[in-house]
């Protein structure tokens, strides 16, 4: 099986996208490990591989607009994300202050 400078990027796109999606971290961190996979699968890539020489720089490419475009799909659904939960924690917020203000209200009567 010859190496070939596509080898290996599928795996590189799960991680990005599993980093911007899944995992709760800073966008900042899933950026610079966006950066890190790249360059060092561009960089291995560059230097190890052997096979299909003429085709090395349409794949590195190919692959790394593959990987932009993921993590750009991954930065949105992150966002979106992040915006549905703040919401929902805000609602709950305001749930339990109404529900404190009630609670509140009936002590005064009460006494």
């Amino acid at each position: 099986v010859a190496m070939v400078a596509a080898e290996g990027s599928w795996a590189v796109a799960y991680v990005l996208f599993i980093a911007f999606v899944s995992l709760e971290i800073p966008l900042w961190i899933a950026g610079v490990m966006f950066l890190l996979l790249l360059s060092g699968h561009f960089v291995c890539a560059l230097f190890f591989t052997q096979g299909f020489r003429y085709l090395q720089w349409s794949e590195l490419i190919a692959n790394g607009l593959t990987w932009f475009i993921i993590a750009v799909t991954g930065f949105w659904i992150h966002r979106r994300a992040e915006g549905g939960t703040r919401k929902a924690f805000l609602d709950t917020r305001q749930s339990i202050q109404a529900r404190l203000a009630a609670h509140d209200e009936n002590d005064k009567l009460g006494k």
